[in-house]
């Protein structure tokens, strides 16, 4: 609907203005100091549990390293307010808890491809519905152009 109204000029200064907004607000956001220190990379193996131990200090991870939930940092869980990260950890006796943890570059890596592929299929969709969009328009058009033709205008 909006694309009837838009000429190709208006487009491009749109496309150039949220460009301009997103380099702004890459500029702004590197620059900003952040609340979070990024600390050296730590492996589960070398961290030490919070307040927790296991008796024959034989532990294994359970999961991988997660982002704490927005709940749990507010309740200042102690596992989650150093670097806002938490691996569930299981002992030999078969107690469980939480220790802290930092991301891991193979985490990064996955969230990198995931943001990877979801843009794409936002582009696939986006594209097509584009495509499906001219194709309507384009038949419309020769609709009104064969009327003219008939009616020997």
């Amino acid at each position: 609907m909006m694309f009837d109204f838009c000429t190709k000029k208006k487009m491009a200064l749109a496309v150039a203005l949220l460009f301009g907004i997103s380099l702004v607000t890459l500029v702004v956001e590197s620059a900003w100091p952040s609340h979070h220190k990024i600390q050296a990379v730590k492996f589960p193996s070398n961290l030490v549990p919070l307040n927790k131990s296991c008796p024959t200090k034989k532990a294994k991870a359970v999961s991988d390293c997660e982002r704490c939930s927005k709940d749990e940092l507010r309740k200042l869980q102690p596992e989650c307010q150093e670097t806002g990260f938490k691996q569930k950890i299981i002992c030999d006796n078969k107690e469980t808890f939480y220790q802290n943890c930092e991301i891991t570059p193979y985490m990064d890596e996955r969230n990198f491809w995931i943001f990877q592929a979801v843009t794409f299929i936002i582009f696939a969709v986006s594209y097509s519905l584009v495509r499906v969009r001219q194709k309507k328009l384009d038949g419309q058009l020769m609709d009104k152009i064969n009327r003219q033709i008939a009616s020997g205008i």
